[in-house]
Order: C-alpha cells, then structure tokens, then sequence
C-alpha cells in the first residue's frame, strides 16, 4: 500500500452507521465472535464518489507551529499585527508596488484587522515539506482547539465517477480480513494533458475489530479505518476519531441523528462534522 496520504474530499455528509441489517449476508456463512457482532465474513461497504478529488499530499498545521518552526513571521507593527512567510523588507516592497502606499499607510488602513500576508506559496510548500521531514512540524496536527490552521495539498487527480469498498472476506487470528478497492474514472496525472482514464486498484488489509487498527498483511500498522465509529463514543457533541493514516489523526464532532434510507432498510445513525 502506498504510504502517501491520499485525502478524498467530497460535498457529501459523512455518515456512520451505528446499526447494520445483514440480511443480504448468507445463513451459510460461519459465525465468528467479533466486537462488533455484525463484522462478519461477507460483510460489505461500498461509497461512491461523483465530482470529487483525490490529493497525494494533505497537511493541516496550526499558525503557531508555523511560526515556531521558521516558516511563518509575526511582525508587531505599531497596534497592528501582521503574517507573513516572508522577511518584513520583502513584505514593505510588495505592499508598495502593488498598492502604492507604505506598509503602514496600508495597516492604517485595515485597522482592527490582522493582515496575513503569503508570497510565492510553492517556497513555503518545500519549508514546509521540509520541516516535516526534519521532525519540525506534523503532517496533521492533533491540536484542534486553534484559532487558525493553515492547509496545504497537492492534488493527484479529479474523481469524476468511482466506488470505494471493503469487502471482509475472513478472519486471520482475530483480525478480519479484507479486500479493498477503488474503481473509477479520473483526470489528472501522470497524463498531460490532463486525460480520463480508469483506475482499478485492490489490496488486502487486516482489520482489529476492537480498535479498528488497520494492518498490512505483515503486521505493519497503516492506520485507523473510517467504516464504524464504537457506538459508545457517538454521543451529542461528543469529539470522536475518525480515522488515522501512521501517527496522524482526524477526529469529528458527533452530531444530531438522523435516519438513513437504504435500499436494504432504514438505519439510525449520527452526522460526524468537522472532520
């Protein structure tokens, strides 16, 4: 399995199930106790995808850890502060050229405002890329009780139309197994130009149904899978984790209700926003 984070992001609502009817699963298949009790061998899940995209490289950062890690300045200018992830000579220059006035003509101007200032965003993505790589920074903060997260990405390709699924085919030791694929059209790289084609990838993973820990087939942890939530954690308000990719999380904030209508039945279920 490729390491790099692949980020989906779609307009649809994530909603997790918290009751599961089975009733398309064969009465022949062979009961294995397992937490939860519905995770069994013929077990499937399957999303679709229209309009979405897909990134090869997802990082969220605080402000803070910007600014202690080099990237990003905080210049105190008067009553005014100001952002920038350049030197304050360079930031002076660009405001005159661009807006005919001093710096501080244009922080006058904006009172009451903080200005945050970025120039040439493909230098600050190799800093931060950098400082990662150098342990300066994570990939995706835990921190979400910050008052600014700065995002950056790199987009892979365009989902125009594809399934996402996984399939629990068996148990190996207490772990489900289980098959996962992705199938659809996309644009994007490595074409150019840009061109659509199809994309059909499977792999295998295990899964520990008390923890929902996600395993290669040689024991090597990849993450926490995003399928279920534990029941006990989907309380009003109540922050939960999502899903995780190594060391880095993305937690939710479980939210109101609500009742989802399939075609094999009617489930109750919770919103989980903020992802």
């Amino acid at each position: 399995m490729n390491s790099r984070c692949i980020k989906i992001s779609t307009t649809i609502t994530i909603i997790l199930l918290i009751v599961i009817i089975l009733s398309c699963i064969s009465t022949s298949t062979r009961f294995v106790l397992s937490k939860p009790s519905w995770l069994k061998p013929g077990f499937y899940i399957e999303y679709t995808l229209r309009d979405a995209s897909a990134s090869e490289l997802v990082i969220r950062v605080t402000r803070e850890e910007l600014i202690k890690a080099g990237i990003i300045y905080e210049y105190k200018i008067g009553n005014e502060t100001l952002y920038s992830n350049v030197p304050i000579e360079k930031v002076r220059e660009f405001i005159e050229h661009k807006y005919n006035m001093t710096l501080e003509e244009y922080l006058k101007k904006r009172r009451g405002t903080s200005l945050v200032l970025h120039i040439n965003g493909t230098e600050e993505l190799i800093k931060v890329k950098r400082a990662i790589k150098e342990g300066k920074l994570p990939i995706w903060t835990t921190n979400n009780t910050a008052k600014h997260y700065h995002y950056y990405s790199k987009r892979k390709y365009l989902i125009h139309n594809a399934t996402y699924s996984w399939n629990c085919t068996g148990f190996r030791e207490g772990l489900a197994l289980f098959e996962v694929r992705f199938s659809g059209y996309v644009t994007g790289r490595p074409l150019y130009p840009p061109a659509t084609y199809h994309i059909d990838r499977r792999f295998k993973v295990l899964v520990d149904p008390s923890t929902r820990k996600v395993y290669t087939l040689d024991g090597k942890y990849i993450g926490i899978t995003p399928i279920w939530v534990e029941p006990e954690n989907l309380r009003f308000k109540n922050r939960v984790l999502v899903v995780a990719l190594h060391k880095n999380k993305a937690y939710g904030v479980a939210w109101d209700q609500t009742l989802v209508i399939t075609s094999i039945g009617n489930f109750k279920a919770y919103k989980v926003i903020k992802v």
